[in-house]
């Protein structure tokens, strides 16, 4: 994969070979470097030499010349027979710096060591995906951000072809009601950058409106995400506090670490699920609502298990300090008893529904 190894992928999945082609060659948009006369396939190029390009001249200087890059370069030998061998070597560098307007398939973000190295705001580089997260997770990098107030530059760059078909999308060439299915892959690399470790690939479908910046429904997936997030925190702590309420003085056994895998597993797919069904006549409130009253089953039924396997050690409990250092009896029905309460602030649409209903039934 050479270059693009740094990249953190993104492409649109059409339904059709055709309607993927066209949905991630970005023809025009806002910002994009204007291609020169030097912007060619590397087959319409004078015939290089063995004298190394200076940066300057080698480029890429437009998309032809960054789609038809020479990472690596084949030299076949052989006889009137046919090929005899091959030589493999390395081909020409490619510099990230800065080349968000031009790479049109990669999240980015801003580089703080490189800025202050370089003293001047603000420098981009290629962000890989978080391997060790679905990508629905990090929904917010994916998606274009509102632009924020005063002159401050964005801390992330959403990809190019995301930016695109949502600029298709309000000008009204992509209806509505399209769905789109993102596609994010990346490389972790081993020793020495020489060996691949890790491939992720990973998509999303969702419907096209998510992609504006100013959309609701774009902000009611982004906060929905943080609402997982929030309730599998709360479901951390109750692990953190059963251990100490058993007596154990080892916080990190794991314990916080097996109960948060087990959550994003039960949530996984009930959000891909809730995502897809997103639509020009969805209700975002509702929507969102709908969505914090499903985590907190999920998230409730998870931890009503952890306490009852807790065992007669952790209902008795033990004295400790909690984190504003405050003496306090750790014990498992404590335990269960903050872990309820900090549901109901991390998922405040559903705690509300809750209260009507209790309400009601009295």
């Amino acid at each position: 994969v050479a270059s693009l190894g740094a990249l953190g992928g993104v492409h649109i999945e059409g339904a059709t070979l055709l309607e993927t082609l066209l949905l991630n060659l970005v023809p025009i948009a806002p910002g994009w470097q204007v291609s020169d006369e030097r912007d060619l396939p590397v087959w319409e190029r004078e015939p290089q030499t063995a004298v190394e390009e200076a940066d300057s001249a080698r480029g890429p200087h437009g998309l032809l010349s960054l789609y038809t890059w020479q990472s690596r370069r084949i030299r076949l030998f052989g006889d009137a027979g046919g090929v005899t061998g091959a030589m493999i070597s390395n081909g020409d560098r490619l510099e990230w710096q800065d080349r968000h307007l031009l790479e049109p398939m990669s999240v980015w973000g801003r580089s703080g060591p490189r800025e202050r190295e370089q003293k001047r705001t603000p420098i981009y580089l290629p962000r890989p995906h978080d391997h060790s997260r679905a990508l629905w997770r990090g929904l917010q990098t994916l998606l274009p951000a509102p632009p924020l107030p005063g002159a401050e530059a964005p801390q992330r760059l959403s990809p190019m072809v995301v930016q695109w078909l949502a600029r298709l999308t309000v000008t009204g060439v992509v209806g509505p009601d399209f769905q789109a299915r993102t596609r994010a892959t990346s490389v972790t690399y081993g020793t020495q950058q020489a060996v691949v470790d890790e491939v992720f690939s990973d998509a999303l479908t969702m419907n096209v409106l998510l992609l504006v910046e100013d959309s609701a429904l774009r902000a009611a997936a982004v906060d929905a995400a943080g609402d997982a997030e929030s309730a599998v925190r709360v479901l951390r702590r109750l692990a953190d506090n059963l251990v100490r309420a058993a007596g154990s003085r080892d916080i990190d056994s794991g314990d916080a670490e097996r109960a948060a895998e087990r959550a994003y597993a039960l949530l996984d797919r009930a959000f891909r699920d809730w995502l897809a069904r997103l639509g020009p006549d969805s209700d975002p409130v509702a929507e969102r609502a709908s969505w914090q009253r499903l985590v907190r089953r999920a998230v409730k039924r998870l931890g009503s298990e952890m306490v009852a396997a807790a065992g007669p050690a952790a209902w008795a409990g033990r004295p400790g300090v909690d984190r504003a250092g405050r003496d306090v009896h750790f014990s498992s029905s404590q335990a269960e008893a903050w872990f309820r309460l900090g549901l109901a602030k991390a998922l405040p649409m559903a705690a509300e529904l809750e209260h009507q209903r209790q309400e009601e039934a009295a």
